[in-house]
């Protein structure tokens, strides 16, 4: 089958091109990249809360980390009243097609696309996102702070709490790609650390950030319907801008915004409460240290002007 390809001298077929490219863009966006954020992580937060004793460090450090996000995943997935199906009386159901074709989409930013290098299969990530420009920078400086923060807090392990971590690596190796399991963290004593560094990350600032920016995008120039059919190379088309979509797509596609797309922080980042009064007085300084840091990096970042998201906006964990 060969793709049509329009150049800017071929008028309406071009303009209309465009319109399915930002289409394309937005349930890239919305079903394929930004899902990897969400549910290849719920794995690591269900075995926390089974596989780790409450008395243990690396639970204490994650169990904050872990709130409204299970329940949150599975209403996405199962529920009939979730936004992925497109029935015609959901106010808030902006997609076009069926419930099974929409999820796939998940499915295929997972598993990733053959011969497509645009498309891999998901690895959990052990390092900073590989992002370029300010954004970059700007996920690049909330990183080190929290790396910084876990590489103390870890510190404290004791050695035989490493016999519950072991466990809980390797159960989530399991499940996960990419995830390290217990022997290679004892040939590599930094693996640990940026596990735990990955995840924190990406629960908190990584993924509250991409809902803020999306949220704050205006709707009416990433469309998530178009009601035409896709333009093919010797069609003849005449383009009515007016009848590319209906009021009520424009009204579901907001709702959808809304309730969805945009960050609804529940629990922030800046008051997260762990346990570790049990511990060394040195983990109560470092909590301290790392809340001092992070407004530190948000007032650094305004200085650059790289701040894309307030620090009091960014949440405790996966809860939108």
């Amino acid at each position: 089958k060969t793709n049509a390809i329009f150049v800017s001298t071929d008028g309406d077929k071009w303009e209309l091109a465009k319109y399915f490219v930002l289409q394309g863009a937005a349930l890239c966006a919305t079903l394929v990249v930004h899902p990897l954020l969400h549910f290849p992580l719920d794995s690591i937060n269900a075995i926390t809360k089974t596989a780790l004793p409450k008395s243990n460090i690396l639970f204490q450090l994650l169990y904050p980390h872990t709130r409204f996000t299970l329940y949150l995943e599975k209403a996405v997935l199962t529920f009939k009243s979730s936004l992925l199906h497109s029935k015609w009386w959901m106010p808030y159901a902006p997609y076009p097609g069926p419930y099974e074709g929409i999820r796939q989409l998940l499915v295929e930013g997972y598993l990733g696309i053959d011969h497509n290098d645009s498309y891999p299969a998901y690895r959990f990530p052990l390092d900073p996102p590989d992002i370029y420009g300010d954004y970059g920078d700007f996920h690049r400086e909330y990183y080190k702070v929290f790396e910084r923060f876990v590489n103390t807090v870890l510190s404290e392990i004791e050695q035989e709490e490493f016999f519950y971590i072991d466990h809980w690596m390797d159960y989530i190796h399991g499940l996960l790609p990419g995830f390290p399991c217990s022997e290679e963290r004892k040939n590599d004593p930094t693996v640990l650390n940026r596990v735990v560094t990955s995840y924190l990350f990406d629960v908190t600032v990584g993924h509250t950030v991409d809902h803020y920016n999306y949220g704050h995008m205006d709707i009416t120039k990433v469309p998530l319907r178009v009601r035409h059919k896709v333009p093919k190379q010797n069609d003849s088309i005449c383009l009515e801008r007016k009848k590319l979509t209906r009021f009520w797509d424009f009204g579901k596609y907001e709702m959808a915004r809304r309730l969805f797309f945009s960050s609804s922080t529940k629990t922030r980042l800046v008051d997260v409460d762990y346990t570790f009064k049990s511990r060394s007085e040195s983990l109560s300084h470092a909590v301290t240290q790392f809340k001092s840091d992070l407004v530190k990096t948000e007032e650094k970042l305004i200085k650059e002007s790289k701040n894309y998201i307030p620090l009091r906006e960014i949440a405790m964990s996966i809860q939108f």
